[in-house]
């Protein structure tokens, strides 16, 4: 077409010539996007004078600060693929009913905003597709019609860094319907960049000009990996580009999400910063698997990773943690590849694969009502695993005492946490132990309590405060008084401490050693 077209062309200068060459032109060009969309193998070549546009379609201005700030505040965002049709599947299996139904759950759990994310082979590239394009005003429609805003994450699944003409091509079509919209939360250019990666930051610095003046009053951020002290936002500080915010996703452990979020606050300065992506996988590890923890279990984890998250971020002075991800996915879901034979990416939803809710989904719609965040660990054992154990609490020395959850004795409420035929040895006590949803503070004062009760008891019986620093190196226990040997009834033991100057995080321990008898715990506090 390309040969035939020079030749027409050669023929004559006249108006009808040139008028010609632009139908032509505009022909070929649609051409190229039904073949990006649905016929990979044929190759069609667009004209040569067809360049790469980044001006938005009228006059615009940059998002203020305050604007962003205002906008951050406000979001309640809920990351999102369908659980049937996930990455790339979304837009090749094209479900507009269940993207509909999902963004009317995503709405009734109090959410505002819902991030799409769109990979340029699933739509179409250098040119998006008609099909892709009328796939992305359908998402845009919907989320609009249940009162959602639309977070655009562009070039995901996509490495081809060098080809910047062809990335401004793209990114154009995508965004010029879509300047200054209302619609539009936000734009993230990338998911994750490796801000070390001089390839990638070459790319972004030629781009990034192209896709601000294509948002218009949308703010444009990229996101990068949280990692412990915060390199990897550090570095993309350091590159000097111009972020309308900064975008960090966390799946560190939550022992240590308030250092870490208060952290990458100061590092980020004067630029709002947002929690992009957090969550935890209840799919079955080895370490949970060795340890006994059933689903149940871990659904109750994932709940307090959330809550800790949410209660930090919080004190931190944060937007709302965005959680990863709305749904567990079906087997099938993901696309072959990297993503697809990880099994944890398959249960970090909110909902199971079969729509019924896991604990987190309450605690993010708590969440996004803005009420105050359950600071809750099972502290009277009322909730228990498929196996009869206590949710939340691990076990130190498993094999050196017997454990359970006893729902014949409690002081209130329906059970209480036992341990009975326990032992000691040069590793510690046998004990229940958990991580309070609260972060502590060096310097600051802290109590503990918990009812206990013996039967033909012996050995020592307490409740201690174990801290650690941030490479998880046990610092120093402060334990209470113990409880009296023998047959008691139920006695109040207290732990109190200051928190170490190098304390991270502090365990909650319920102990007893070398103990024939059983005792009972209940009723646990912190504060």
């Amino acid at each position: 077409m390309k040969r035939w077209l020079a030749r027409f062309v050669g023929q004559g200068a006249g108006t009808t010539s040139i008028l010609l060459f632009v139908v032509i032109s505009s022909l070929n060009l649609a051409l190229a996007a039904v073949a990006s969309d649905t016929a990979p193998g044929l190759r069609v070549f667009l004209p040569t004078v067809r360049t790469a546009t980044c001006a938005p379609q009228a006059a615009t201005q940059d998002p203020t600060p305050d604007g962003v700030r205002a906008m951050l505040a406000d979001l309640r965002l809920m990351n999102y693929y369908p659980s049937t049709i996930a990455w790339t599947n979304m837009w090749t299996r094209w479900n507009p009913s269940l993207v509909d139904a999902d963004f009317a759950r995503i709405a009734a759990m109090r959410g505002n905003t819902v991030r799409i994310i769109i990979s340029p082979s699933a739509v179409g590239y250098p040119v998006p597709s008609p099909a892709g394009l009328d796939k992305l005003s359908q998402i845009v429609a919907l989320a609009s019609k249940h009162g959602l805003r639309v977070q655009l994450t562009l070039f995901d699944w996509w490495k081809s860094y060098g080809d910047v003409n062809g990335s401004k091509r793209w990114a154009s079509g995508i965004l010029s319907a879509y300047t200054s919209d209302p619609r539009i939360a936000f734009i993230e250019l990338q998911n994750e960049i490796d801000p070390s990666d001089t390839r990638v930051m070459g790319w972004v610095h030629a781009i990034l000009p192209c896709v601000r003046s294509l948002a218009g009053t949308v703010p444009v951020t990229v996101s990068v990996s949280g990692d412990p002290g915060g390199n990897q936002l550090r570095k993309l500080i350091a590159s000097g580009e111009s972020l309308s915010f900064y975008n960090v996703h966390y799946f560190l452990d939550s022992v240590f999400a308030y250092q870490q979020l208060r952290q990458a606050r100061q590092i980020a300065g004067p630029t709002p910063l947002f929690i992009g992506e957090t969550g935890r996988s209840t799919y079955p590890t080895d370490e949970t698997i060795a340890l006994g923890r059933d689903q149940a279990w871990r659904e109750a984890y994932q709940d307090r990773y959330h809550r800790t998250l949410q209660y930090a971020a919080r004190a931190a002075g944060l937007p709302i943690p965005a959680p990863w991800v709305l749904s567990d996915f079906i087997q099938g879901a993901i696309p072959p590849g990297e993503t697809a034979s990880d099994a944890s990416q398959y249960h970090y939803g909110l909902y199971r694969a079969d729509g019924t809710a896991k604990p987190a989904a309450a605690t993010i719609s708590n969440a996004f009502a803005g009420r105050v965040i359950d600071t809750s660990f099972n502290n009277g054992f009322e909730s228990a695993d498929d196996h009869g154990m206590p949710t939340n609490w691990g076990l130190w020395l498993p094999s050196s005492a017997t454990f359970s959850r006893d729902a014949t004795v409690a002081r209130t409420g329906a059970a209480s946490a036992r341990i009975s035929s326990s032992t000691a040895n040069a590793v510690g006590v046998p004990a229940f132990f958990v991580t309070p949803v609260k972060h502590i503070l060096p310097g600051q004062s802290y109590t503990s309590s918990v009812w206990a009760k013996g039967s033909a008891a012996t050995g020592t019986t307490s409740i201690t405060l174990a801290w650690f620093d941030a490479s998880r190196k046990w610092i120093t226990n402060n334990g209470s008084a113990t409880l009296p040997v023998g047959t008691t009834s139920w006695t109040q033991l207290t732990a109190r401490s200051q928190a170490p100057a190098n304390a991270a995080f502090v365990e909650i321990h319920l102990a007893s050693a070398n103990n024939s008898g059983t005792v009972w715990f209940d009723d646990v506090t912190f504060e």
